[in-house]
């Protein structure tokens, strides 16, 4: 998610770029961020995880890529599609993929 997600990860001290095809989601993201105050910890990007235009053509070079709502239920089968692709496109190679469940 590119909202609550962000802000936790960025909250735990990490460099946040949070993808989302969704410019309203998006835009929900930044309010949630700002209104924690972490604006200026998490850069959103409007696309897909899997564009390979993130990174000017090469990859992002992440060390964590997390998900979430991946594996529980058919109907994400083309998020979870594009979520492999953004892991062999933009993580390194001694990274790792972190796959939450949500709480509802």
């Amino acid at each position: 998610g590119a909202g609550v997600l962000s802000c936790l990860c960025a909250r735990a001290g990490a460099s946040v770029l949070s993808v989302d095809a969704s410019l309203d989601a998006l835009e929900l993201a930044g309010a949630i961020a700002k209104a924690n105050g972490l604006a200026g910890d998490i850069r959103h990007l409007h696309g897909r995880a899997s564009s390979s235009g993130l990174a000017g053509g090469g990859g992002l070079a992440c060390d964590v890529l997390v998900g979430e709502r991946l594996l529980g239920d058919v109907r994400y089968g083309p998020a979870l599609l594009d979520f492999l692709a953004a892991r062999q496109r933009h993580l390194r190679f001694d990274g790792c993929v972190l796959r939450l469940r949500p709480l509802w």
